[in-house]
């Protein structure tokens, strides 16, 4: 009925915010050095600071570096209204990006690539790319 037609409404709406943000990021991308990474090992405590990895992709990256991995813990919730839980709160101490944006341990669901839309988005603002 009315709510299965509001939550596919706003699935469809999420869907097309996000084809569009990688769509606009993947014409940039072709003409710019603009990097991303993450980790995705889950055995490897992170923390919340940078890993070697992710300090070596920063240092040679620099501006154009996006910690996609800090950004998503940091950011992914909120940016998709999602309320914060106590596991949530014990993976950002061990550097994890929350289960609620994640559909197993290396890839995201459509919440965590719909965050991760909105940090190359706004990278690419800053950066000029885009407005």
């Amino acid at each position: 009925g009315h709510l299965s037609f509001s939550h596919d409404h706003r699935a469809h709406r999420l869907q097309n915010g996000i084809a569009e943000a990688f769509k606009s990021f993947d014409i940039h991308r072709q003409n710019s050095s603009l990097k991303n990474g993450d980790t995705d090992d889950p055995y490897y405590d992170a923390g919340v600071g940078e890993t070697a990895w992710e300090a070596t992709l920063h240092e040679a990256y620099g501006e154009h570096f996006i910690n996609m991995r800090l950004y998503l813990i940091e950011h992914g919730l909120s940016d998709c209204g999602l309320d914060t839980t106590f596991a949530d709160m014990e993976g950002y101490c061990n550097g994890q990006i929350s289960k609620q944006l994640r559909a197993d341990w290396t890839h995201l669901n459509a919440y965590g690539y719909y965050s991760k839309g909105l940090a190359v988005y706004q990278k690419g603002v800053e950066l000029g790319y885009w407005n």
